[in-house]
């Protein structure tokens, strides 16, 4: 880069070459004319101008020289821009300090009369003691809901009364049933229901303990996976997981996800996830499908006939559970897992048709007779097929 110092003696030599002060007798002339520059009569005796044309051939004297001049002229105006920037430079540097400066002392300035207005023991505070009592005691006192006389207890029963009487009017049924659709009472609900079906089913299996484990965290650190457990009388380290839900729609992998949490959650050998409506689940699952050989999935009644619940699907899937979770211990003293497994495949098979027949049942008239004697039957070869598996395994138990 060209330093300032170079610049400013090239600039003095060529303002010089240009002076009237030359070498010869002649005065130098510069004019403008219009769009021109004219210099007559120009001579000089400085060396480093001399030199420098004298090593020029004469026929580029004239193209060098308009180059020099230019380059001067360029050199000049750069100067002063340099200078300029200089300055602007220093000033800004100069506003800078003093304007900080000032924020400094503004900023202490504030700090300080937030304190003596603000802080512990400001003029705002002892105002508020003044006019509320300490700590605010007046204002609580009078925006406390639960005081006796104050006006916000006193709107809290205009409040109630009104809503009562709303209630009454519209129908106190009508509006617990709204308000069931949008909070975790519908879920409840459908539990209770289900608690109520799965007493009756353990009766039937005398050593068979169930459980309500909705609210309780299992295994899993702070999950609640698993609504019930049910544990097997023959095998006490065996128990089966279900997890109860009453939604619009799960996928089969949301179901996966959560059985497997329910099943470790539970320390359990075998879960069933129970749905309220068929038309929550996957169309491939219907109303009864097991998955990966350590859960099923079921569903109790259909939107359709809304209102019918098959407490004979839940029984059902007990009872398959239940030889589900024996199985591996069975293998190990013997039983004839083979038979199980077989009479297993035939019960899948009928339980879909088991599953339809139920669901058609109410909406036809004419054949309801025919199809509950069918299903029936269905339903007594499942439980002797059923009684079959379970005198095998206590055949063996009891040895």
């Amino acid at each position: 880069m060209i330093s300032n110092s170079y610049i400013n003696d090239y600039t003095k030599n060529i303002y010089k070459s240009i002076h009237p002060l030359g070498c010869g007798s002649l005065k130098t002339e510069i004019k403008v004319k219009r769009d021109c520059l004219v210099v007559k009569n120009f001579e000089t005796n400085e060396a480093e101008i001399v030199s420098y044309f004298r090593e020029i051939a004469p026929e580029n004297l004239d193209e060098r020289f308009e180059k020099s001049l230019k380059l001067g002229v360029v050199a000049l105006k750069t100067l002063g821009t340099t200078e300029k920037i200089d300055y602007v430079e220093k000033q800004f540097y100069r506003l800078r300090q003093e304007f900080a400066e000032i924020t400094d002392k503004t900023r202490e300035d504030i700090e300080t009369q937030i304190v003596e207005i603000f802080g512990e023991e400001g003029s705002f505070s002892a105002t508020i003691d003044e006019h509320f009592g300490e700590n605010g005691k007046l204002v609580k006192q009078i925006f406390d809901p639960t005081r006796e006389g104050s006006p916000l207890c006193e709107l809290r029963s205009l409040i109630m009364e009104r809503l009562d009487g709303i209630s009454k009017e519209l129908g106190m049924k009508k509006g617990v049933e709204e308000v069931t659709e949008v909070t975790p009472q519908k879920g409840y609900k459908f539990e209770d229901e289900c608690e109520e079906l799965l007493s009756e089913i353990v009766k039937k299996h005398l050593g068979d303990e169930l459980s309500r484990t909705t609210d309780e965290v299992g295994r899993i650190s702070r999950s609640k996976k698993g609504d019930f457990v049910i544990t097997i009388g023959e095998r006490p380290d065996c128990k089966i997981v279900l997890e109860t839900k009453d939604v619009k729609n799960m996928t089969l992998p949301q179901i996966h996800e959560m059985m497997k949490e329910a099943i470790e959650n539970r320390d359990a050998k075998y879960g069933i996830f129970v749905t309220k409506w068929v038309e929550s689940l996957p169309t491939s699952v219907g109303c009864f499908n097991e998955y990966q050989d350590n859960h099923l999935v079921c569903a109790l009644a259909s939107k359709k006939r809304e209102g019918i619940i098959n407490p004979e699907v839940l029984h059902i899937a007990v009872c398959w559970a239940r030889i589900r979770s024996l199985i591996e211990k069975a293998e190990a003293e013997g039983i004839n897992v083979s038979l199980i497994q077989a009479k297993l495949g035939e019960i899948g098979g009928k339980l879909n048709l088991f599953s339809k027949i139920k669901l058609e049942c109410t909406n036809v008239e004419k054949a309801a007779k025919q199809i509950r004697s069918l299903s029936d039957d269905i339903r007594d070869g499942i439980d002797t097929e059923l009684e079959e598996i379970r005198g095998e395994i206590v055949r063996v138990l009891g040895k």
